[in-house]
């Protein structure tokens, strides 16, 4: 048994007259692969903060990000980024719109997380998974997206009737570039 200790992680260190032990040494490994582990989760939370910082374009945007940012902050601790993947990307729109032309993004696994807004425009909205529809203010008046989730991916439509905004809301608007972020559970 060791009879000295390191300072930061409690680890031994033996002197000549001491006992080498095996459960020192799976102690010690223990001790390492938490810090290591804790080290590890640090900086992927740190980079997850970097995307949503970078993300930030228009007020809309902002909002929903901090909010995100703030999530992230308070659970930070409690969230085991090993059961999870962060994946960005961008599609153009259609121009199509309404239920029978669900907008749609496909994933590896399981969405439980989406962002989406327009490179160009102040457009964008927020959901996670069991989210029925997401709301925001367009004009000054608040539009919906209805939500579908399935295993591996997320559809959205809108049944807005305004002529000519219905892909606009939907956030399919015709050559417009839109961008994405999701958080994808991994079991």
């Amino acid at each position: 048994m060791a009879s000295n200790y390191t300072p930061n992680f409690n680890l031994c260190q033996w002197e000549a007259e001491d006992q080498v032990l095996r459960t020192d040494f799976n102690t010690d490994n223990a001790r390492i692969d938490a810090a290591l582990a804790a080290k590890a989760d640090k900086s992927a939370l740190n980079s997850l903060q970097g995307t949503v910082n970078s993300l930030s374009t228009g007020k809309a945007d902002k909002t929903a990000l901090n909010s995100l940012q703030s999530t992230v902050n308070s659970q930070g601790a409690a969230l085991s980024l090993r059961n999870c993947r962060f994946v960005t990307g961008t599609y153009t729109g259609s121009g199509k719109y309404g239920s029978s032309n669900p907008t749609a993004l496909a994933f590896p696994y399981k969405p439980v997380f989406l962002h989406v807004g327009a490179k160009d425009y102040f457009l964008s909205f927020t959901a996670v998974r069991g989210q029925e529809f997401a709301s925001y203010v367009l004009a000054g008046d608040y539009h919906n997206v209805y939500l579908s989730w399935s295993n591996t991916g997320v559809s959205w439509h809108s049944s807005h009737q305004i002529s000519g905004q219905g892909p606009i809301v939907q956030l399919n608007q015709a050559g417009r570039q839109y961008f994405y972020f999701a958080v994808l559970e991994v079991r």
